[in-house]
């Protein structure tokens, strides 16, 4: 399928809501939104052959790396995770978290 310029509304409701990726008309890209109430994670995961951007939209984002490190990330800011990096995603604050990824095979 040969992609074409596309405009994608962010509407639907729940946790976990796709943006794009190849069954949607990319490439490569795979995307979608996330909203974490307070004290949800997504679940510790790796990277496995892919680089990940986070970007945060609402609240603050504690992003935990290889289980040690954390990064606090707020609103207008973004996180990259390398190619096969174990991570984990939480909002400890008592608003509303919204991110969107962003990955791409390397």
């Amino acid at each position: 399928m040969k992609p074409t310029v596309k405009l994608i509304k962010l509407t639907a409701s729940g946790k976990y809501h796709p943006v794009i990726k190849p069954e949607l008309g990319s490439l490569q890209i795979r995307s979608g939104r996330v909203i974490l109430r307070k004290g949800e994670n997504v679940g510790e995961h790796i990277t496995n052959g892919v680089e990940e951007l986070l970007v945060i939209l609402e609240g603050t984002a504690e992003v935990i790396i290889h289980g040690k490190k954390t990064i606090k990330a707020m609103k207008n800011a973004a996180v990259y995770i390398p190619p096969n990096t174990r991570h984990d995603v939480r909002n400890k604050n008592s608003r509303v978290m919204r991110y969107l990824y962003i990955t791409s095979p390397v």
